[in-house]
């Protein structure tokens, strides 16, 4: 499966106006190193206005090859197995790693149903789950958004949504607030995103899902990946597994 190292240059094309950006599929083919033709039907496609154009999908990890439409973004590539039922990403101890899933982009609703490990490391602030809206990697400066689970150094969960400020990997903080989650335990987590506003709650699977927890505006979602990513704190990772991912697009 690809690791990505530099996502938004090689596969963005600014257009004319300079007001938006396009796809350019074949271009995007050989970086993920897959078929040109999915990625041409892929949920996106190049419009004269920059924008991009999706429509709903999911990818259920209990299929061994759907791991194929996940990629990764982050200075070292993470370790990915194929497990019972889904796959589990643990990222490297010195790098952060940001999911590419290839299957959806643009304005809605993301969801991932994932479950970390975790409990048993060391309290660090730096060690997240988390799901990536818009995330590049270019010249080894990070771009775009993540909505962020940790725990606190007195061990509370937390749900925030941040964004990458193009200085290396640092990121400012948008919103935060308390949160229900447990590690061991499948959850979903989930964003809205509706031009520059950025929603997000994570609650437990198979409970009704909340109202969003919290709301953020930003500048900061650009054309990138969209999917789940790990991040490593005091030289531990956790493990992410994932079972499943969803979009649906917004209605206009």
């Amino acid at each position: 499966m690809p690791h990505l190292q530099q996502t938004a240059p090689p596969y963005v094309r600014l257009v004319s106006s300079g007001i938006g950006a396009a796809f350019d599929p074949s271009a995007l083919a050989r970086l993920l190193d897959a078929d040109p033709d999915r990625i041409e039907g892929a949920p996106w496609s190049r419009r004269s206005s920059g924008q991009v154009r999706s429509r709903a999908s999911t990818t259920a990890f209990d299929d061994p090859r759907a791991v194929e439409r996940l990629g990764f973004i982050g200075a070292l590539p993470p370790r990915v197995s194929g497990q019972d039922g889904f796959v589990r990403i643990t990222p490297h101890p010195e790098a952060r790693t940001h999911g590419a899933w290839t299957e959806a982009r643009g304005d809605g609703i993301y969801r991932a149903l994932v479950r970390w490990s975790g409990a048993d490391l060391p309290p660090s602030l730096e060690r997240r789950i988390c799901l990536g809206l818009g995330v590049s990697r270019y010249a080894g400066a990070y771009g775009g958004v993540r909505v962020d689970v940790w725990r606190t150094l007195e061990g509370a969960p937390r749900l925030g949504i941040r964004e990458y400020i193009e200085d290396k990997a640092r990121t400012v903080g948008l919103a935060m607030c308390a949160a229900d989650w447990s590690q061991d335990a499948w959850h979903w987590i989930e964003a809205e995103v509706r031009g520059a506003s950025v929603r997000a709650r994570v609650y437990a699977e198979g409970t009704t899902a909340p109202d969003w927890r919290i709301r953020a505006e930003t500048r900061r979602l650009g054309p990138g990946a969209y999917g789940p990513g790990a991040i490593p704190g005091q030289g531990l990772s956790p493990a992410l597994d994932l079972r499943r991912l969803e979009f649906l697009p917004a209605v206009r």
